[in-house]
């Protein structure tokens, strides 16, 4: 009969009488089948197995809980259940998410109070002239019951979402289950066997890291060892995953994509760092806004503290502390913190980058931004010359007189010991104040230079740092930092997915490709427009260039300066380079227009 039913089974009918036959020939085994794995998934049948319903009415029977296993077979097996992709590409992966979670939502297994309806076993022979027959096997008939079957599609539904990237990877021709992207992708909660591609990578990350809290390596050795499409470069969909396979082995890096960050750079440095808090779960598309914050607090930081060419290194970890503590980060998120420190010191932000994000500031949030910069700069107790230029700068890029930083530093230098509230208030351009009080300048004779902030009466010691100054700067800025969040990131947080190519245009007339019109990240449409145009040749003479920026009514020096700024800001590299000839970048130019 079983042999019939393998030649013939595709027929349904027949499958069906020659089942129940079957079944009802076969001595039924009074054994507990519930001590053995259940029966493996069949074709879709128009009721539970049979053999599944006696395993489960025995354990209704004896007020047992129901194994994980089993659960999966009573929903997986159910006539009214629809299996999507991944159970069917991965079904071992699934098996084993569909029992964590249900070990975590049930424990031992949820026990399912019997019925009362008793299980059956009929037979009807498909002959009418045939008696049939009918036997009650003693037990509950599970198939009655709505509410078990609930619960475990509820599990079947997230287990199957968990491993949907998984099983999408999987699906690519070729791919690997063990290879360092699926391992990014599976679950955080699943394990699976590495490949040797990323054993290798691992075991390097792990001997570079060693005992180090953090440790800079270059980049390139990273990348060289992750198989990406190209060997010398990770595109921000594979730094992604990088840096998510690094994080299920407690070790993060920086730059990282999924907190605004850049992909390693070929031609520069990354930071290995422990994660002190092992994460089971995965990063949120957004970072903390508490980490936002102090992201915008150490940004600012450098870009003032860098002014003089020299950060000592007392100054900044004081900073880092105060501004860590202040805003209440976890473990991890100081950890990161100390490791994009480095990270900034090594690269800071430039005022062309601040100056795109702060047309967005209202006046009242300029103001208080302003009194961020005063607040940074006198932190260590000195304020430099050139850090007091830079606050200058700093000030026009906000909007206000770069006269009025002079004063204001000369001000937050005299009076911070004698105002409850540090942060003064700063004018904007061609706008009268009439409270605006000016502190007294500098006599005259005074040979130190009019940026210098003045000498202590007390003597030559250095300004000791005010905790409860610092303190109280910290809660009245925690909302400017939040949004200067945005002015300082590195680059915007995109989601990871495949893009189609940019076509290019068939001439360097200036004209864009059709149906590819759109703006660039960090680029208005002139420029985004410009930067398409590029694709039309590798290297530009500066006539040619500069008749291709008069096509998009833009001026050459400064559309250069704002295409390698979106580009540094995206790929860490920029996408124009030298004076004549004009080289482009091929790599910042493809990554630019993903």
């Amino acid at each position: 009969m079983q042999r019939l039913l393998d030649l013939y089974g595709d027929n349904h009918s027949f499958r069906r009488y020659a089942t129940d036959l079957l079944q009802w020939a076969t001595p039924i085994d009074t054994g507990r089948r519930y001590h053995s794995a259940p029966p493996a998934p069949a074709d879709w049948g128009y009721d539970l197995p049979f053999d599944v319903c006696i395993g489960l009415g025995q354990l209704l029977a004896d007020g047992r809980p129901i194994p994980a296993a089993w659960a999966q077979a009573w929903w997986q097996q159910h006539p009214e259940s629809r299996t999507r992709t991944p159970v069917k590409r991965c079904p071992e992966q699934f098996a084993a998410a569909f029992a964590t979670l249900y070990t975590r939502r049930f424990g031992d297994g949820l026990i399912v109070k019997e019925n009362k309806k008793r299980l059956q076993l009929d037979y009807r022979p498909a002959s009418a002239g045939l008696p049939g027959g009918t036997r009650d096997l003693g037990l509950p008939d599970v198939r009655a019951l709505r509410g078990p079957v609930t619960k475990f599609a509820e599990i079947a539904e997230q287990a199957t979402n968990d491993l949907d990237a998984y099983s999408r990877y999987l699906g690519r021709s070729g791919a690997d289950p063990g290879s360092p992207a699926a391992l990014a992708v599976l679950p955080p909660y699943l394990n699976a066997v590495p490949n040797q591609s990323t054993r290798d990578l691992l075991d390097w990350v792990r001997g570079a890291l060693g005992d180090a809290p953090r440790r800079r390596v270059p980049g390139v050795e990273l990348i060289s060892r992750w198989p990406a499409g190209r060997p010398d470069r990770l595109n921000k969909a594979e730094a992604e995953l990088l840096a998510t396979l690094l994080e299920r082995q407690s070790i993060g890096i920086e730059p990282d994509v999924r907190f605004g960050g850049t992909p390693p750079p070929p031609a520069g440095d990354v930071v290995l760092f422990t994660l002190p808090t092992p994460s089971s779960a995965p990063t949120a598309a957004t970072p903390n806004p508490n980490y936002a914050s102090a992201v915008a607090l150490v940004q600012l930081a450098a870009a003032v503290a860098a002014a003089d060419g020299a950060i000592a290194d007392s100054e900044t970890r004081a900073m880092l502390d105060h501004i860590s503590r202040g805003v209440g980060l976890a473990d991890n998120e100081q950890a990161r913190l100390h490791a994009h420190l480095d990270i900034v010191l090594q690269r800071p932000p430039t005022l062309a980058a601040l100056r795109k994000r702060a047309a967005a500031l209202d006046d009242t949030q300029r103001q208080e931004a302003a009194g961020l910069l005063l607040a940074v700069a006198a932190a260590d107790g000195a304020i430099s010359p050139s850090e007091t230029d830079q606050i200058s700068r700093l000030f026009t890029v906000l909007g206000f007189e770069s006269t009025d930083a002079y004063t204001q530093v000369h001000a937050a230098a005299t009076s911070a010991r004698r105002h409850s509230d540090p942060l003064f208030s700063a004018r904007t351009a061609g706008r009268p104040a009439a409270d605006f009080t000016l502190a007294p300048p500098p006599a005259p004779t005074d040979r130190r230079g009019r940026h210098a902030a003045p000498e202590i009466a007390t003597g030559p010691a250095p300004i000791e740092l005010d905790p409860d100054l610092l303190a109280r700067t910290r809660r009245d800025s925690e909302q400017v930092a939040a949004l200067l969040a945005d002015i300082f990131a590195d680059t915007t947080n995109e989601p990871l997915q495949e893009s189609a190519s940019t076509t290019a245009p068939t001439a360097a007339d200036g004209n864009e490709p059709d149906g590819d019109t759109g703006l660039i990240t960090g680029l208005d449409l002139p420029h985004s427009h410009l930067l398409r145009a590029l694709i039309a040749a590798p290297r530009w003479n500066r006539p040619a260039f500069a008749t291709l920026c008069s096509t998009h009514r833009l001026l050459p020096d400064g559309a250069i300066d704002t295409l390698n700024e979106a580009a540094v800001e995206a790929t860490g590299e920029p996408v124009c380079e030298g004076h004549d000839p004009i080289d482009i970048n091929s790599y910042a130019l493809e990554e630019l227009l993903r």
